[in-house]
């Protein structure tokens, strides 16, 4: 069992050293175990107090995915990834009350900026 843990770490390990992003949901991994669903995230800006030293404005957009965005702070980044994380993979955060939600402020005390995660659900079409 640990043997079979150590080569499913290296085998994600080298996903992200090669291709630069973790297995994609449907791929069978070793052992018959399918890699979990994977939801696309995205920040918006929704309020800001103060001056954001980047130059970020309300309504401002972001994907968010396993690297900083394109013009994003990294340290929003760093703050917001762990809340996306659990978004992206089907969880929910226990304190909102939208499981597809989440409000995070960015580490600056003189000038948060406040974001809203939410995780995009595809809904199917009736068929």
């Amino acid at each position: 069992m640990r043997r079979r843990r150590q080569r499913e770490c290296l085998r994600v390990w080298w996903h992200i050293v090669n291709i630069g992003a973790l297995p994609v949901e449907g791929e069978i991994r070793e052992g018959g175990i399918e890699m979990a669903k994977q939801y696309k995230v995205v920040a918006r800006i929704v309020s800001i107090k103060g001056t954001c030293s980047l130059g970020h404005r309300v309504g401002d957009e972001f994907e968010i995915g396993h690297v900083t965005p394109i013009g994003m702070c990294s340290w929003a980044f760093y703050t917001i990834f762990p809340c996306a994380t659990v978004l992206q993979y089907g969880g929910s955060l226990p304190w909102e009350s939208d499981p597809d939600k989440a409000v995070v402020a960015c580490p600056d005390p003189a000038n948060p900026v406040v974001f809203e995660l939410r995780r995009i659900v595809r809904r199917r079409k009736p068929t």
